[in-house]
């Protein structure tokens, strides 16, 4: 869901802004990412933050990746929030 989300999120916020500028797209950009966390709301909203941030710092840099790269992070980010929902359910 995130990667989906992550991809429905810019196409709202290019359908709404024509003009993207930093600071609106930035806005918008965080404020879907919130609605579609809601929606899973509670380890959603842990991750649609972390992909926010993820998604902030690569649009940022603007280089181009291989197929690896996003590839790698999903297997992270999966790796890390399986081990964070074990570590909430035994505790």
């Amino acid at each position: 869901m995130g990667t989906l989300g992550t991809v429905i999120v810019d196409l709202l916020v290019s359908a709404f802004v024509k003009d993207r500028s930093k600071k609106i797209d930035f806005v918008l950009s965080f404020i879907f990412h919130a609605i579609f966390g809601f929606l899973m709301f509670e380890f959603g909203m842990i991750g649609i933050v972390l992909i926010f941030v993820v998604d902030r710092i690569l649009s940022i840099r603007k280089e181009n990746y291989s197929y690896l790269y996003p590839l790698g992070c999903l297997v992270l980010s999966a790796i890390i929030g399986t081990l964070v929902y074990f570590i909430f359910t035994i505790v």
